[in-house]
């Protein structure tokens, strides 16, 4: 499997993306983030690149949970084993 974790956060509260990371890294809950674990071997078409799979999973997750598209920044970690 491979895991991921989206990062999401209003540009309101933080001033870059880095800030962004940092406050994931530093616990700091203001950083919303979806933890996504998706099967390599998965295939979507449209999909060429697992790493856009779990980005579109982590917009829709945040989403789902009342983000919106506008004033956010958004980062995509993948997690090494």
């Amino acid at each position: 499997m491979k895991n991921f974790i989206f990062l999401i956060g209003s540009t309101d509260t933080f001033s870059s993306i880095e800030d962004l990371k940092q406050a994931y890294f530093d616990e700091d809950e203001s950083a919303a983030s979806y933890k996504i674990e998706i099967d390599p071997a998965c295939k979507i078409t449209g999909y060429s690149d697992i790493t856009l799979l779990a980005e579109t999973i982590g917009f829709g997750e945040a989403f789902a949970d009342g983000w919106s598209p506008a004033g956010v920044w958004t980062y995509l970690i993948e997690e090494v084993a």
